[in-house]
């Protein structure tokens, strides 16, 4: 919410008539009678005056918010130009190389690492944007004329006969009706989505972005549309195709899980867990992870490539919300915790360390406990282990 529309209007009542803003004030010609009270209306500013002052006052907010929209716009082609390999490669360019999965267990949505790389000094089109702001987002809210009390607004209504409630403007009578479902809280909400809405079409729209937009789309075929696997180290992020397939992965580092019954460690080398994408038209399907190579793990269903890992017990609140990039990232970090922390002997998994045949099926894993000096279990806490 912005700063200067909540001052304002948490201490400040008044009527909106005809796109001004008529303020409480004692002794005035004009006033309101509202259940037996009597209270003065003065002349305050139009309401463009304060979407002015609101730009001016909010200014470096403002710029910031321009100036992230420019900077996403970069990576952010309009998904309805594109589909199916096009809209594939613009994804995955844009995740693969604007996200960092340096540190696999610690990826969250809302702390993710993003090294969106800077394609240009936005700050002249930042600049052009703010000045070009248009000042009538109250006028395209404000379709009624309106008394505003302690957040509360009530619909007016001119008349020529005036009952009970009322305002009086100039030689104009205005009755208050019920109130309204709508508080100034909703109309500033409203507000701020009209403003974010304004600065998305106008970044879109500014010429000098819509060109990076296009070097954009052909740079993601160019780097990506030629080779069948490619690999941000630094971000330790990259795509695998696979026959008609193309998987997004991550790699894991060596770790230990600790096997509480019998009290074992067993130290497992990197992993490369990937994620499926698929789109049909705009419409992306994301699958569960995998391991890409063979990969021997009490949570993956074989030692086969491309083996499911288990996935059965895991759920992601509102996932069908998330962006496709953003699916993809929580399903590759999901599919790391399956392997590296989430293993425990009393959790269900495709096989059980404690079980003898499968132990056995481990044992060349198996470490002493006079070597975990330099390694890190990744699963101690869960398991109970001490």
């Amino acid at each position: 919410m912005d700063n200067f529309f909540c001052s304002f209007f948490r201490d400040t009542d008044g009527v909106i008539v005809d796109g001004r803003l008529h303020i409480f004030s004692p002794g005035q010609d004009d006033y309101i009678q509202f259940h037996n009270r009597k209270t003065g209306l003065c002349i305050g500013p139009k309401l463009d005056a304060l979407d002015m002052n609101w730009i001016v006052a909010e200014k470096e907010t403002l710029l910031d918010r321009i100036k992230r929209e420019v900077l996403n716009s970069q990576g952010d082609a309009n998904d309805d130009a594109l589909s199916g390999d096009k809209l594939l490669m613009h994804v995955l360019y844009d995740t693969i190389e604007h996200n960092s999965f340096k540190h696999v267990l610690e990826y969250r949505i809302e702390c993710a690492k993003s090294v969106k790389e800077q394609g240009i000094d936005p700050s002249h089109v930042v600049d052009r944007i703010y000045k070009s702001l248009d000042t009538f987002f109250f006028k395209k809210i404000f379709s009624v004329d309106s008394l505003i009390i302690g957040g509360d607004m009530y619909c007016l209504t001119e008349t020529e006969s005036p009952k009970r409630n009322f305002a009086k403007i100039g030689r104009r009578f205005y009755q208050i009706r019920d109130r309204s479902q709508t508080t100034i809280q909703d109309i500033l909400d409203r507000r701020d989505a009209l403003v974010e809405d304004e600065i998305r079409e106008r970044t879109r729209a500014d010429d000098d972005i819509s060109k990076l937009v296009e070097q954009s789309i052909d740079k993601y075929s160019d780097r990506l549309g030629a080779t069948n696997d490619y690999y941000n180290q630094e971000n330790n992020l990259g795509f695998h195709r696979h026959d008609k397939d193309i998987y997004v992965y991550t790699k894991t580092p060596s770790y230990v899980l600790y096997e509480k019954v019998l009290k074992k460690y067993y130290e497992f080398p990197p992993a490369r867990i990937g994620v499926k994408v698929k789109f049909d038209g705009s419409y992306a399907s994301i699958y569960s992870p995998v391991t890409l190579d063979g990969y021997l793990h009490p949570a993956v269903s074989s030692e086969k490539p491309y083996s499911i890992v288990c996935f059965e017990h895991v759920d992601i609140p509102n996932f069908e919300c998330y962006s496709t990039k953003d699916k993809i990232l929580t399903y590759l970090f999901n599919g790391c915790q399956m392997l590296m922390s989430l293993y425990c002997s009393e959790k269900g998994a495709f096989n059980n360390l404690y079980i003898p045949k499968v132990a056995e099926m481990f044992r060349h894993l198996e470490i002493p406990v006079r070597d975990l000096a330099d390694k890190v279990v990744t699963n101690k806490e869960l398991a109970g282990g001490g």
